[in-house]
């Protein structure tokens, strides 16, 4: 599944939201300067151990997102 390399990269872009952030007022923004650690992902090697953590990542984070919404409504 080498095609889904670029994708994780692109999460990077995120953290170009946080530029708001300084040019407004709204600090709020300055919490996707985060996504910026998501670039590495465009160099390293991509293998089925990569694509494996990224599936049980990705389930893990929507079930904690479906729960915390369960949990605020």
């Amino acid at each position: 599944m080498k095609q889904n390399k670029p994708l994780y990269g692109l999460m990077g872009l995120l953290s170009l939201l946080g530029l708001i952030g300084i040019l407004t007022e709204e600090r709020v923004f300055l919490a996707f300067f985060a996504f910026a650690v998501d670039f590495e992902y465009f160099f390293l090697k991509s293998d089925e151990m990569l694509d494996a953590y990224m599936r049980q990542s990705a389930a893990r984070a929507f079930y904690c997102g479906m729960a915390a919404v369960a949990v605020a409504t």
